[in-house]
C-alpha cells in the first residue's frame, strides 16, 4: 500500500476546534459583586450569582465554548492502515481521514467544509430531535410554545420589577439630595 505522507513529514492538518470564550458578566458588568438596598436604606454587596461557578468565587465573566474552523501544521508520528485506508496519528493525537495536506490553502479548504458540516449537523440535531422521544411531535410544538409563553411573562414581570427598583432608587437619591 502506498501512503501519501510518511512517519515524520510536516503535514497541515483540518480541524474543527473548541475554544473557550469568556463573555463579561451582563449581571455584575464584570465587577463581581452587586449592591442590595436593603429595606432599611442600607446598602450591601453581596458576590454576583451569574459569574460564579459552584464554589469558586465571581469572575467577572461567563465562559462559553464556540467551535472554529482552523488547519495547523504538525508532524506525522505513526501510520494506522486499515481496509479503509491509511490513519495519520500526528505528535499532537490523531487526526482523522481525510483531514491531512501538503499545503495550508488544501487544509483551510477542508477545515472551512468541516466547520460548514458540523454546523449543518447541529441544525439537524436541533430540527430532527424533540424535547422528549417518548412524546409526539405536536407535544414537543405545544410544549415549546408553552414555555414560550411562561417566559415572555417572566420577562414582563422582571421588567417591571427593574422599572419599579429604578424608580425608587430615583426617589431616593432625590431624597438625599433636598437639603
Amino acid at each position: 500500500m502506498n501512503n501519501e505522507f510518511n512517519p515524520g513529514d510536516t503535514v497541515w492538518c483540518a480541524r474543527i476546534q473548541s475554544i473557550k470564550e469568556h463573555i463579561t458578566c451582563d449581571i455584575c458588568q464584570g465587577q463581581k459583586y452587586l449592591t442590595v438596598i436593603m429595606g432599611d436604606g442600607s446598602q450591601v454587596t453581596i458576590d454576583c450569582t451569574g459569574c460564579q461557578s459552584g464554589y469558586d468565587p465571581p469572575k467577572g465573566y461567563i465562559t462559553t465554548c464556540k467551535q472554529e474552523a482552523n488547519s495547523v501544521c504538525t508532524k506525522i508520528d505513526n501510520i494506522r492502515i486499515n481496509a479503509d485506508g491509511a490513519e495519520y496519528i500526528t505528535v499532537e493525537g490523531y487526526c482523522g481521514k481525510n483531514r491531512m495536506f501538503a499545503t495550508k490553502k488544501e487544509a483551510d479548504l477542508r477545515a472551512a467544509e468541516l466547520g460548514n458540516e458540523y454546523e449543518a449537523e447541529q441544525r439537524h440535531r436541533l430540527e430532527h430531535t424533540k424535547e422528549n422521544d417518548k412524546r409526539t411531535w405536536a407535544w414537543n410544538a405545544a410544549y415549546h410554545h408553552r414555555k414560550i409563553k411562561e417566559h415572555q411573562k417572566q420577562i414582563e414581570y422582571h421588567t417591571a420589577r427593574l422599572n419599579v427598583a429604578d424608580i425608587n432608587a430615583k426617589k431616593q437619591k432625590q431624597q438625599e439630595s433636598k437639603p
